[in-house]
Formats: structure tokens, sequence, C-alpha cells
């Protein structure tokens, strides 16, 4: 019935159609409950096809596609809690920097960003809760900054580790309209605007 005319479709059963498609390096197969026909191997091989598009565009959800999938689980998003991860990602950051760097992360991490979303899933951070959160900062553009930049690289190197989806703070910065800066002007933060980010 066509079986090679789809690739990663084929007939399971005399009830049932399978999709072999790859998830994050790691070959999945699923079945569809949908009797082989010519038609229903186009809508199989369509199913795939917006899997596939959805995988490339970093948005597939397996556990909303496939809810009774054994893979659901397995690809589940991390229930980590911001700070958990933050207290790692701070421990495993700590050789690969500059002593002076990784004290201004803490600093920033465990006075700023943990109490303000600390008790928050890492998969339920979003842009728009940092930017509210930045908005409401008394200080200078360049310490907003400073202080998105642990924030932001710690996002990133979950991302790459697969625990989130997307890094909210990917490409994004947040600025204020700032008066010119007068001799008298003295910033409270001008100790801590030299950080220099090592992601």
């Amino acid at each position: 019935m066509g079986g090679n005319k789809y690739p990663g479709v084929r007939e399971s059963s005399d009830s049932s159609i399978e999709i072999d498609f790859y998830y994050k390096r790691q070959r999945c197969r699923e079945r569809l409950s949908l009797k082989p026909s010519p038609t229903n191997l186009r809508k199989a091989a369509q199913h795939r096809a917006a899997i596939l598009n959805t995988i490339d565009a970093g948005a597939f959800d397996y556990s909303y596609t496939f809810p009774e999938s054994k893979n659901a689980i397995k690809f589940a998003p991390s229930q980590y809690m911001i700070k958990t991860y933050l207290a790692e990602w701070l421990a495993n950051k700590k050789p690969t920097i500059k002593a002076s760097t990784f004290n201004d992360y803490r600093k920033i991490i465990n006075n700023l960003v943990i109490p303000q979303f600390g008790s928050k899933l890492l998969t339920c951070l979003s842009r728009n809760d940092v930017r509210t959160w930045v908005a409401s900062m008394d200080c200078s553009n360049k310490r907003m900054a400073n202080i998105l930049s642990p924030l932001r690289a710690a996002l990133q190197d979950a991302l790459h580790d697969d625990l989130i989806q997307s890094n909210p703070l990917l490409g994004w910065t947040y600025q204020r309209n700032e008066a010119p800066a007068t001799k008298d002007h003295v910033d409270p933060f001008r100790n801590e605007d030299s950080i220099t980010p090592e992601l």
C-alpha cells in the first residue's frame, strides 16, 4: 500500500500506522490509531511533517502530541526550581571563570535573581517576567545589563542541556531612556559595572 512512498511512515498493524522521527538526537517511533489506507498514510505523513517542523522550531511538546506514549515521560521538561538550577550552575561554572567574575555572578544570583525568581520553575520563566523585574529597578542600563548577564548565560546552558526549550533572554536586552550623567552624579553601582561576562 505504498509503504515506501512516505519516508518515516509505515503500516504497523491492520488498525495502526507507525511514524518514525528523531527528537533530541534520539529515534522515536509512535503508533497512530489509523487503519492503513492510501488516505490515512498520507495523513500520517502530513502529521509527521508537522512534528518535524515543530521540532525544528524548538516548540515540540512530546506530552501534548503523544500524551499516552512512554516517551512523553522520558522527554518531560525538567522540574528544576530556578534556585536549585542556579546553585548547581554556579558550582559548575566556578572552575571555568575568573574568581572576580565568579564573585560578581554569585552576588547577583544570590542577592537579586534567586530572591526574585528562586521559587519559580526553570521551565516557566518568561521574558515578560524578567522585563517586569528589570523595569522596576532603580539603576543604570549598564548595571541592568550586568545583572542579566549571568542569568542569560545560565539559561543558555540550560538550553544546551535540554532543560528548557528556549532561552527567553537570547538576543534580548532592556534599556530605558537615561539623562546624561553630570559630573556630580555618582552611580551607586559603579564598582560593579565592570563585569565582563564569561559564557
